[in-house]
């Protein structure tokens, strides 16, 4: 029992650690919705074409590039671990 409350309390605070992350990514990607998180990232290039909508959950190992284009993600998406995505006009 003790050892399930440990790792209860781990994910609880990767949950809130996430969530500061995506306040503090406000100020560099073009919009982020609430009630979401993003985990550790690998790589984000071209933030500021880059859109996260409300409730979105991002796992660590995100490497996200918007190279003269943009990015949409829509609202309650949950992206699994160590994923690429690329946008390029």
């Amino acid at each position: 029992m003790k050892e399930y409350k440990v790792k209860n309390m781990r994910f609880v605070l990767f949950k809130y650690i996430g969530a500061i992350r995506s306040v503090l990514y406000k100020r560099k990607f073009k919009y982020i919705g609430g009630g979401g998180y993003i985990a550790k990232p690998l790589l984000v290039t071209g933030a500021e074409s880059i859109t996260v909508g409300d409730k979105v959950r991002i796992m660590p190992g995100m490497r996200i590039e918007a190279i003269n284009g943009q990015i949409d993600i829509g609202n309650d998406v949950s992206i699994a671990q160590n994923f690429h995505i690329a946008s390029g006009g």
